[in-house]
């Protein structure tokens, strides 16, 4: 589906992009969603999941124009379902979801300069990315935290979590991911 086929009253334009292995559809909501109340919109959340399904990507990353910074994103899950039964559910952002909205921003919203810094607001802070060369990015998802309240947003800390926040990984895991 390209854009010639977009027949929606939420998104303006759609691209889907492929970063690092992941297949990552990017989209543009119309102009006028500043809030998050379009997160909990039945209508936009079949859309997008009907949408990320058809071109079998791995996510969606909802993009909008915002006056205080350039550009916001939230991460849509079209394989999913929300727990208020919703189609699809919304998760937080990925430094290849980050890629995607960068070339979708150069394409379609406005190009970067060598050195100049996108910032992004997600669900997360802002993040951002800077470009180094054409085609050339450095992303930057914020500064790693042990801090149990920063974790605890994301994942539920056990004790055996917190074991693994205050140590090295275990040989044997370690192990496995080098065979990869």
């Amino acid at each position: 589906m390209d854009n010639s086929t977009i027949d929606s009253q939420f998104v303006q334009h759609a691209e889907v992009y492929v970063a690092n292995g992941n297949k990552l559809g990017v989209v543009m909501l119309q102009d006028g969603y500043v809030g998050t109340a379009y997160r909990q919109n039945a209508d936009l959340c079949h859309w997008l999941a009907t949408w990320g399904r058809q071109l079998s990507v791995d996510s969606v990353m909802v993009v909008r124009q915002l006056k205080t910074t350039a550009i916001a994103a939230d991460v849509f899950e079209p394989w999913s379902q929300a727990m208020n039964g919703l189609a699809g559910s919304w998760s937080t952002m990925c430094g290849n979801g980050m890629m995607a909205i960068t070339l979708f921003y150069e394409e379609w919203v406005a190009g970067l300069r060598v050195g100049q810094v996108l910032p992004i607001q997600t669900r997360s802070g802002i993040r951002s990315v800077t470009k180094l060369r054409q085609n050339h990015y450095s992303v930057c998802m914020g500064i790693f935290t042990f801090n149990r309240g920063d974790l605890s947003a994301y994942t539920q800390l056990d004790d055996q979590a917190n074991r693994y926040l205050q140590a090295p990984l275990p040989s044997t895991l370690a192990v496995s991911f080098n065979d990869w």
